[in-house]
């Protein structure tokens, strides 16, 4: 209901252009697929996780999007259609700031049961240590899976979310300027 309908009126009543959904739980794996366990649901119950799948279903009718990210530390399979990278200019290129993108990033598959601190450690440092003004996801997924391969994990997984509208746009983190 929440995705399905509620934070998709949410989103359109109020106008919003670019959205992330931070998708974070446990995650546990049956037959290949990474699954989201809410805190309420219990671990021994597949009837209560919430599938990857389910999600991206749900953000289907999110039509007035223009830039989507999904981050989750849930992990997922290996994806074979990764992002085309772009450079870090792109924060100041118009062209790619008018396509749409819908995109996922996180850890790379997860063994059952297994959660993964580094990944939200690697994210953090990455937003942090970056000197520009804004970075573009396919830099900081880079940042990320350079991290991640530093502590001996595998690469985190970036990749676009076609059945949502995803034009080879981007998403963008700018830092905030704090006055005094």
């Amino acid at each position: 209901w929440f995705f399905s309908i509620e934070l998709r009126d949410l989103a359109r009543n109020n106008k919003v252009k670019s959205l992330l959904i931070w998708y974070s739980g446990l995650a546990d794996v049956q037959e290949e697929k990474a699954f989201w366990l809410p805190v309420d649901s219990r671990k021994n119950e597949p009837s209560g996780f919430y599938k990857i799948n389910a999600l991206q279903a749900s953000l289907a009718s999110y039509s007035t999007l223009n830039h989507l990210l999904v981050v989750s530390s849930a992990g997922y399979p290996n994806v074979s259609d990764g992002m085309a990278p772009h450079s870090l200019e792109a924060c100041y290129n118009t062209e790619l700031l008018s396509k749409k993108s819908a995109q996922m990033l996180g850890p790379a598959f997860l063994e059952v049961n297994q959660q993964n601190p580094l990944f939200l450690s690697a994210f953090i440092h990455a937003l942090q240590a970056n000197p520009a003004a804004c970075i573009p996801v396919d830099a900081l997924y880079e940042r990320i899976s350079l991290g991640m391969e530093q502590e001996g994990m595998e690469r985190s997984v970036l990749f676009p979310l076609k059945d949502l509208g995803h034009e080879n746009g981007t998403f963008f983190f700018v830092r905030k300027i704090i006055q005094n």
